[in-house]
C-alpha cells in the first residue's frame, strides 16, 4: 500500500472512530440525513463541495481535514448543518466530559454544540461546555484509540491467512 493509500484509509478510520464516539453503533447504518467526510485541509473549495452536497442531498456532515500537507491524522473539523432554508457552517472541534459520555462537537467560537440526538439526527444545542482544551484532548484520545483498535481489525480483514500458513 501506497504512502497516499495508507492517509486516506486513517482518515478513514478516524472518521468512523469519531462517528462511533459520537454515539452511532458500529453496526449502525446512519440515516439518510447525516454524512461524516474526510479529506484534504479546510479551503473554500471544500466548504463549497460541502455546502452544495448538504442542498442537494439534504444531509447534515461532520467534516474531518487535515490541518496541513503531509499529516495523516485529521486536525480540522468542520460541521455542515442544514436548517429549513439555511446552511449554517462551523469550524469546531471533538469534545468528552468523560471516557462514557458520547463526544460532542463544540464550534470553535463556542456558541454551538452539536451531538447526536435520540432520533438519530444532529442536534444543534446554543452554549459549550467549559473546559473546551481539556475536552478537545479526551476526545481526542479516545478517537485516536478507536482508530488504532479498528486499524487492526481493518488490517485483519484486508490479508486473512492463507490456507498454507496453518
Amino acid at each position: 500500500m501506497n504512502d497516499t493509500m495508507m492517509q486516506a484509509l486513517q482518515q478513514e478510520k478516524h472518521a468512523w472512530a469519531l462517528r462511533h464516539e459520537m454515539g452511532f453503533p458500529a453496526d449502525c447504518k446512519l440515516t439518510p440525513s447525516i454524512e461524516f467526510g474526510t479529506g484534504g485541509a479546510i479551503d473554500g473549495g471544500i466548504v463549497r463541495e460541502l455546502v452544495v452536497r448538504a442542498m442537494q442531498l439534504g444531509q447534515d456532515i461532520i467534516y474531518a481535514g487535515q490541518g496541513h500537507a503531509g499529516i495523516s491524522k485529521p486536525r480540522e473539523y468542520l460541521a455542515v448543518m442544514r436548517n429549513q432554508h439555511l446552511i449554517h457552517i462551523f469550524r469546531c472541534r471533538p469534545w468528552s466530559g468523560d471516557s462514557n459520555a458520547p463526544v460532542i462537537m463544540v464550534s470553535e467560537c463556542g456558541k454551538i454544540t452539536i451531538r447526536l440526538g435520540s432520533d438519530g439526527a444532529f442536534e444543534c444545542l446554543a452554549g459549550a461546555p467549559s473546559d473546551i482544551a481539556g475536552g478537545h484532548c479526551r476526545a481526542l484520545a479516545r478517537i485516536e484509540r478507536v482508530a488504532a483498535e479498528t486499524h487492526t481489525r481493518i488490517e485483519t480483514h484486508m490479508f486473512p491467512p492463507r490456507s498454507s500458513d496453518d
